[in-house]
């Protein structure tokens, strides 16, 4: 598989299960150019000869509603499912993205069920025929990805299949600018040297001060424990312990 048909695949399989919908790409005479999580009923159905020509008459047609109409459009399949035709382009060749291919309703999918145990559709293998049969509460999945492909309906963008050919503009360098550097000024040389002169005087004779306030509180401390100790030697065990507590 080329970098290029992985990358198409990749977009679109990403973007159909994220949102739990079927991306299907066809061309104008209904054959299939990508095929993203696909619901196994469309699978199932479209695959069969009894079936395929109900099914042509929804999603065979997608391809002309939505150019004629020149925006997406919506329609109810065969099989019940909720699907919109996304018009986009591939260089010079159009294509329709169909998209949803979901059950909005809970009775549309019981009527199909029904008719997959007891009906016309019985003779599909139940393991294959409900494999990955979608299901959504709403119509906004389907609007999120029909935002992201309507992008790819107008003609000379980039196009839905090619994404490996998108065009990365790249940013136009500036002429460098040459620094200007005047001539050190004198005065203000000597002004920094007195400043920076005067700046390490003052930390000199703050940490001598601090140092020798450590010395004195540490000389201080040592003594006050050389005390404590030796007034603790003349007593009692117990009282000793009572006066290092307090």
């Amino acid at each position: 598989m080329s970098s290029a048909t992985a990358k198409k695949e990749k977009f679109l399989d990403r973007l159909a299960d994220d949102n739990g919908v079927a991306i299907i790409v066809v061309d104008a005479d209904g054959n299939e150019a990508s095929v993203s999580n696909n619901n196994s009923m469309c699978r199932s159905l479209y695959g069969s000869k009894e079936f395929a020509p109900e099914c042509a008459k929804f999603c065979g047609s997608a391809f002309d509603k939505a150019f004629e109409a020149g925006k997406s459009v919506d329609y109810d399949c065969y099989a019940g499912l909720s699907c919109r035709a996304v018009p986009v382009w591939e260089g010079r060749q159009q294509f329709v993205a169909i998209v949803g291919r979901t059950f909005l309703k809970a009775e549309r999918y019981r009527t199909a069920t029904e008719n997959a145990i007891t009906g016309d559709w019985r003779q599909f293998k139940p393991t294959e025929f409900f494999e990955n049969v979608l299901i959504s509460g709403s119509s906004q999945s389907i609007d999120r990805v029909t935002k992201k492909l309507e992008k790819f309906s107008i003609r000379e963008r980039n196009d839905i299949l090619e994404l490996d050919r998108l065009q990365v503009v790249e940013p136009v360098p500036e002429p460098p600018v040459e620094a200007v550097i005047a001539p050190p000024d004198p005065v203000e040389i000597n002004n920094l040297i007195e400043k920076f002169k005067a700046e390490t005087e003052n930390a000199a004779a703050e940490l001598e001060t601090a140092a020798s306030k450590a010395v004195y509180q540490d000389r201080s401390s040592a003594a006050e424990w050389r005390s404590l100790f030796g007034s603790l030697m003349k007593l009692e065990y117990r009282a000793a312990c009572t006066s290092v507590l307090t």
